[in-house]
């Protein structure tokens, strides 16, 4: 036999402790990475929440009604953060 057939990933006692424990510590961190990943790809391909339209996107339209109810779909899809510091909102006191 003029090549003699190579068994990789089976331990043998020629195969040192370290360099399994190193093999399976990387086969951990590349398959982690492949995880974060998939994960990321997933959340970017199949988002639920439709796209909002941007403030160019509304401008460019010619008909009003439509540049209208795409202004408004801007105004209702942006959050309504809670009144803070000088414009909250003053409790209402009975005497």
């Amino acid at each position: 036999m003029l090549f003699r057939p190579i068994h990789l990933g089976r331990p043998t006692a020629h195969t040192p402790l370290a360099l399994n424990v190193a093999i399976g510590a990387l086969v951990v961190v590349v398959a982690g990475c492949a995880l974060v990943v998939v994960a990321a790809l997933w959340t970017a391909l199949f988002r639920t929440e439709p796209a909002r339209p941007t403030i160019e996107q509304c401008r460019a339209m010619a008909d009003t009604g439509a540049r209208l109810a795409c202004y408004d779909q801007i105004v209702v899809s942006e959050p309504q953060w809670p009144a803070k510091g000088a414009l909250a909102p003053a409790p209402h006191r009975t005497p």
